[in-house]
C-alpha cells in the first residue's frame, strides 16, 4: 500500500486533483468520491511506472507539510496498491539467512516467509 498527500482543487462543481510530491501526476473527477477514486489509480499507475523505468520513488511528504493556496483546495491522503499496476512480476528465489530461534518459532505459527518479506520489502520501499 502507498500513501501520499494530494490537493484537491475545487472546479465547477468537480475536482482537480495533483499530488505535490509527484511531478506531472494529475487527475480530476465530477464529485468528491469520482475525484478519490481516479486519484487512487493515478498514484498506483505513476509509482509503478516510475519503477519499472529505474526511477527513484520519492518520498512522501507529512500531511503538514503541503500547503494550499486558497479556501477551494484541501489536502487529503490517497492510498492506492500499486500491485495491481505493474506487469506481472515473475518471482525471483532469494537465499537468506535468519537466526535458527526465530526460524522455529515462525515455522511453529505456520508463517508464511516469502510473504512476510514482501510485505516488509514494500513497506520498507514505500510501495
Amino acid at each position: 500500500m502507498i500513501m501520499y498527500p494530494a490537493i484537491f482543487t475545487e472546479d465547477d462543481g468537480g475536482y482537480c486533483v495533483t499530488f505535490p510530491d509527484l511531478e506531472g501526476c494529475i487527475t480530476e473527477g465530477d464529485n468528491l468520491k469520482h475525484a478519490a477514486a481516479m486519484a487512487a489509480e493515478a498514484l498506483g499507475g505513476y509509482i509503478a511506472s516510475l519503477y519499472e523505468r529505474k526511477i527513484k520513488i520519492p518520498e512522501p511528504s507529512s500531511l503538514n507539510a503541503v500547503k494550499v493556496n486558497s479556501d477551494s483546495e484541501h489536502v487529503v491522503i490517497i492510498c492506492s496498491n500499486a500491485d495491481k499496476y505493474f506487469d506481472k512480476p515473475k518471482s525471483v528465489k532469494k537465499t537468506l539467512s535468519i537466526p535458527k530461534w526465530l526460524d522455529e518459532i515462525a515455522e511453529r505459527q505456520h508463517i508464511n516467509f516469502s510473504s512476510v518479506l514482501q510485505e516488509a520489502l514494500k513497506t520498507q520501499l514505500n510501495l
